[in-house]
């Protein structure tokens, strides 16, 4: 069957606290995905604080050259629209993301979703 498409996705959401700089997440994709698509990159401080930074969220997941995989303002959704990268590693096991400066306040709330893609 021509034209098929595989995929799997998978949500991550973490309350970061002050300073966080770092975090891994265990990823296992059943597959070798040719596409990895990062989209819903949104940050809420529940303290209802306020942070007026924009930081870079990049990854050793991705292949690109300066490995970032999205940008995010606290209590702003900033980023409206999903980035693709293509792949051809296989995808299980832990990868690190990094924020490029530490976060400014606890209870900061990140999410995003990475959807895995395999074109047959």
């Amino acid at each position: 069957m021509e034209g098929k498409i595989t995929y799997t996705s998978q949500v991550f959401a973490d309350i970061l606290s002050a300073d966080d700089q770092e975090f891994t997440v265990d990823i296992y994709c059943p597959f070798t995905p040719d596409e990895i698509n990062f989209s819903n990159l949104t940050s809420t401080i529940s303290t209802g604080d306020t942070d007026d930074n924009i930081y870079n969220l990049s990854s050793d997941l991705v292949s690109s050259m300066d490995k970032v995989i999205g940008i995010f303002q606290p209590n702003n959704n900033i980023m409206t629209t999903d980035i693709s990268f293509q792949n051809t590693k296989t995808i299980s096991g832990k990868f690190n993301f990094r924020i490029d400066v530490p976060i400014l306040n606890d209870d900061t709330l990140l999410s995003f979703t990475m959807k895995f893609i395999k074109y047959n």
